[in-house]
């Protein structure tokens, strides 16, 4: 069951190449952003179903938020390795 504070989750975290997003209904067809670490953007896109991966090869080891919405913000720290 998903609540307000927890309306995705984000697996495997540390990830190496791609994370999987399982999103609550609401949030198909939102926006995410994935930030580095001064805040600027570096990959986005559109959850497209419950259960969506998103790549992420090219960007290097470190540690992101990732964002979805724009109403309901809600953010997660993804570890990349």
């Amino acid at each position: 069951e998903f609540t307000q504070d927890n309306l995705f989750s984000v697996f495997p975290n540390p990830a190496q190449n791609v994370i999987n997003v399982n999103a609550d209904n609401n949030l198909i067809g939102e926006v995410y952003s994935i930030y580095d670490n001064t805040g600027r953007v570096v990959l986005t896109g559109k959850l497209n179903a419950q259960n969506t991966t998103i790549e992420l090869g090219d960007l290097s080891g470190g540690i992101y938020m990732f964002s979805v919405g724009e109403n309901m913000k809600q953010t997660f720290k993804v570890i990349k390795e």
